[in-house]
């Protein structure tokens, strides 16, 4: 489940070196892409709303923002964007949150009882887990396959271009840049950036319609930094602090109800009193985090 150890460090300097090079952590080029995703999602929503007699319009929140999230991470990895209502990202969308609906960040049921996949394959969850994780490799071979079709060596494009380059230099060692290990790569971005970020969007929106006052206070500030005419930058951030403080609020309340990807403990450690023997595997509740409990939970793993 967990990867560490040298194979982990150089897959990791790989990617962010170069997802750097397509905008990662550069707030110049990071916030054009965001603000395409705003933009196309914005009109989107106008357009929906516009499109109704009554100009009101039903948007289901838990998905409203999967397409333009999984936009800002295939940009940079595979050099594409989708509109809001783009069937097969749709589709993609729905993927990923059906493997999330069907498992925890501690594990699904079969990986804590390898058994229950032979013996229980569709009550343990693992059949639609499997499913799930077939259509996803399924979307990401058609990709790769049309990257190495249109694929110029001195022109990158992406992410899934250098390590096509990456690849090349190394087919006739035994190297890890495989097509095998650039899908996992995908996917983890995947996994990890998409269905998080969509679903703290929707919480926080949902979180204020429950909340009229702070929407209004919000509302004020940015009348009063931006006005109505441009949108919000990220230059305007340091003269908005009531707006960025509710959005902080509403990220911690989001974050106490769930628990963190697994680690593991590299060496014998010492945390808050705890001892924590090497390749310990931790679980980061963040409801003890986020509400001020002194608490740290780990669970066993064995050593092989």
């Amino acid at each position: 489940m967990l990867t560490d150890d040298e194979f982990w460090r150089d897959q990791r300097r790989f990617l962010t070196r170069h997802l750097r090079d397509f905008g990662l952590g550069k707030a110049s080029q990071m916030e054009t892409i965001i603000m395409r995703e705003v933009q196309a999602l914005t009109d989107y929503f106008k357009t929906a709303i516009s499109n109704t007699a009554d100009g009101k319009a039903l948007i289901p929140l838990h998905n409203a923002f999967g397409v333009s999230v999984l936009n800002t991470i295939w940009a940079m990895l595979a050099g594409k964007r989708y509109d809001p209502d783009d069937a097969e990202l749709c589709t993609l969308q729905k993927i990923l949150s059906d493997m999330f609906a069907s498992m925890d960040m501690t594990g699904c049921l079969f990986n804590h009882f390898p058994i229950l996949r032979y013996v229980l394959p569709e009550a343990s969850g693992y059949n639609y887990y499997m499913t799930c994780h077939q259509k996803l490799l399924q979307f990401l071979q058609a990709e790769l396959l049309r990257h190495k079709t249109t694929y110029m060596e001195d022109s990158p494009r992406d992410f899934m271009d250098v390590f096509i380059a990456e690849s090349n230099t190394r087919k006739d060692e035994d190297s890890n840049y495989t097509d095998i290990q650039l899908m996992a790569i995908c996917m983890d971005m995947f996994m990890a950036g998409s269905d998080t970020t969509n679903k703290s969007l929707s919480f926080g929106f949902l979180h204020f319609l429950r909340q009229p006052h702070v929407v209004r206070k919000i509302q004020e500030e940015i009348d009063s930094v931006v006005g109505r005419e441009r949108p919000v930058t990220l230059d305007d951030r340091h003269n908005m602090p009531y707006t960025e403080a509710a959005v902080n609020e509403s990220i911690r309340v989001f974050a106490a109800h769930a628990i963190a990807v697994p680690h593991r403990a590299m060496a014998d450690s010492t945390l808050m009193g705890y001892f924590i023997p090497k390749v310990q595997q931790l679980v980061n509740c963040f409801n003890a985090v986020m509400s001020f409990q002194n608490q740290i939970c780990y669970i066993e793993t064995s050593d092989s």
